[in-house]
């Protein structure tokens, strides 16, 4: 009876001595991990992004796996125990978080945790292998179950926020695990009294860390534990990863309890135009401004809705217990809100605005995805039919006037000048045509305008060429501006204060129109000076006249566009002809622009032209440089 009574106590102590031992070890790392988990899936903190990947990766599995290891080569019975225990909690606990990891991590977590199980089951270090019996298949089959159950979202919740439901799982995960081992695994000499320690140390070790963790740490920062990657690290709204197990919950607590559930897609229009336009740093001032007004509204009039950003510029809201009608109100402040509010980027301002998409969950909606899929087309609807309107099951239920633009979008494209040498082409400029955005359309276009500041457009040719690596390129400029002393000043230093750039063409269309040639003939051979040469084009309609054949002895180049007047190419070709010869005569580069097919250029050809330009050699895309 004294033995009886003697071995308990000695039963007792080892197993107070261990929980305490092994639940601060547990919680200290359970600690530590969590921090590096929100460093790397909340505030996203990118110098050591990789490391900090690698580390929680590793601690993720690798240290549960070296313990095991360890364990197994350097002790033997009861402390034999304590460690293979530490080490399954470890390998477990991976599995209590939801989203950050990938697919491929997830595997590996499983792998090695099947490779623990098993390697107790069967091996050198066992007696009596017994992982070929049916009992033990079924026992690795559910826990592996088990570990993957623990995913779903409504299961994962009742694990991490109900005591009973935490004590089942980890009371089932324990004794499928030391339940089933041969008479000795690891050096552990398996009996009734061991298994039972073992089972209990394990599931008390869990219960104590779930304990100090969800009912201490998480007041603190509540929420911030298994959803630690629930916030965009930019916006501050929940992210795409909370967003793809929410959703899926919030979906089936709708159809199980048949209640209603409405879901928002919007998205910023034309945001890619404002990076291009302004960089960056103003996409993601738009992005956390809009969100914010959205938020802000959700928080004012309906907190149980959530808001998630689920791409670049796109976000949805999810409404539990609300249908549609319910929500529009609420839906069209948050719109109304942001398309209202005036936005700014460095003092310039921007116009925001953006387009929704919304549905119900129907009767027929047995997947999520089919109603994402709904809500996802209505977006689009709005998008196509021009966007800044809202979109609800496929009708336009409101839609607003875009404001007067504040700021005119201008870009350049390239389009090269070839020359035909040696029995080939090759590239010898390029020439910046400049388009603006038009808004109503969405497309870009030739500017009504094309008076555009001459600083402007130079800053912008700079920044083209520091880009792309160019050193010969040609500008279009307005006659009158061409005319102007101060363009003339204006281009002067442009050359003279860059090296990049070994020749520029300026491009001037009117040329019948100018009536003091003796202003331009001086203005050319200083151009000329610092390697500018000018070119007149279009020259299509205009009649080379003696007079003006001598006041054109002085140009660089006379271009002559295929497709630029409404008039038959035959009439051009005649027009043409006179043209070119005054170029060959008095050495002037003739280019013909417009070449789009093999019959233009063979025309081209035939008449000895071998400057030639157009989409033929490549159509450009929009923008180059914004």
């Amino acid at each position: 009876m004294l033995n009886i009574l003697h071995n308990s106590i000695d039963i007792i102590s080892f197993m107070l001595m261990t929980l305490l031992i092994s639940s601060f070890f547990t919680t200290g790392y359970v600690g530590y991990f969590n921090r590096l988990w929100n460093e790397i899936f909340v505030q996203n903190n990118g110098g050591a992004f990789l490391w900090k990947r690698a580390q929680i990766f590793i601690f993720g599995c690798g240290i549960g796996l070296y313990i095991h290891l360890a364990t197994m080569f350097y002790f033997s019975g009861q402390i034999a125990m304590v460690f293979h225990n530490i080490a399954l909690f470890l390998l477990v606990l991976p599995f209590l978080y939801l989203g950050g990891y990938n697919r491929i991590e997830r595997f590996l977590q499983l792998l090695a945790a099947g490779y623990v199980w098993v390697g107790h089951h069967m091996g050198s270090m066992t007696i009596n292998d017994n992982m070929n019996q049916p009992t033990v298949i079924i026992a690795l089959i559910i826990t592996v179950a088990l570990l993957l159950i623990s995913q779903v979202p409504l299961v994962h919740d009742k694990i991490v926020y109900n005591w009973q439901c935490s004590l089942l799982y980890f009371s089932l995960i324990g004794i499928l695990f030391w339940g089933t081992l041969p008479s000795v695994s690891m050096g552990i000499t398996m009996g009734p009294v061991i298994v039972v320690e073992a089972i209990v140390i394990f599931v008390t070790m869990n219960m104590v860390v779930m304990y100090l963790w969800f009912n201490g740490f998480k007041n603190t920062n509540p929420g911030q534990f298994e959803k630690a990657a629930d916030l965009d690290a930019l916006t501050k709204v929940h992210s795409f990863a909370f967003f793809q197990n929410e959703s899926e919950k919030l979906f089936q607590n709708a159809r199980h309890n048949n209640k209603p559930l409405s879901i928002i897609e919007w998205d910023i229009d034309r945001f890619k135009q404002v990076n291009d336009t302004f960089g960056h740093s103003a996409g993601n001032k738009i992005l956390i401004e809009t969100s914010g007004i959205v938020q802000k509204t959700l928080d004012e009039e309906m907190p149980s809705a959530q808001l998630f950003r689920t791409g670049g510029e796109e976000f949805t809201i999810m409404f539990p217990n609300s249908s549609i009608d319910d929500v529009l109100p609420i839906v069209k402040k948050a719109w109304d809100n942001v398309r209202t509010t005036n936005f700014f980027y460095q003092d310039t301002p921007i116009e925001v605005t953006i387009s929704m998409g919304g549905t119900n969950l129907e009767p027929n909606d047995t997947k999520f995805k089919t109603l994402y899929d709904r809500v996802d087309e209505y977006l689009y609807m709005s998008k196509r039919n021009g966007r800044n309107q809202i979109t609800i099951d496929g009708e336009k239920i409101y839609s607003g006037e875009h404001r007067q633009q504040v700021v005119a979008m201008y870009a350049y494209f390239t389009q090269n000048l070839m020359q035909f040498t040696q029995r080939r082409f090759k590239q010898v400029s390029a020439e910046l045509l400049l388009r603006s955005f038009d808004y109503q359309t969405s497309e870009w276009k030739v500017p009504e305008d094309l008076n555009i500041n001459i600083e402007a457009q130079l800053m912008l040719v700079k920044k083209l060429i520091d880009s792309n690596k160019l050193n010969q390129i040609s500008i279009n400029l307005e006659l009158e501006q061409f005319a102007d002393p101060h363009a003339t000043d204006a281009l002067l230093n442009f050359m003279n204060n860059q090296n990049e750039l070994e020749q520029l063409n300026i491009e001037v269309s009117d040329i019948d129109k100018i009536q003091d040639w003796d202003f331009f003939a001086p203005t050319i051979k200083k151009l000329n000076s610092a390697h500018i040469r000018v070119v007149f084009n279009d020259i299509n309609m205009i009649e080379l006249t003696p007079d003006l054949k001598q006041h054109l002895v002085t140009m660089n180049g006379i271009k002559l566009n295929l497709r630029s007047k409404p008039v038959e190419q035959a009439d051009t070709l005649q027009m043409m002809k006179p043209w070119l010869k005054f170029c060959q005569d008095n050495n002037i580069r003739f280019t013909i622009d417009g070449i789009e097919n093999n019959a233009d250029l063979q025309m081209a050809r035939s008449f000895g032209v071998t400057y030639i330009q157009g989409f033929y050699f490549g159509i450009p895309e929009l923008p180059v440089l914004s």
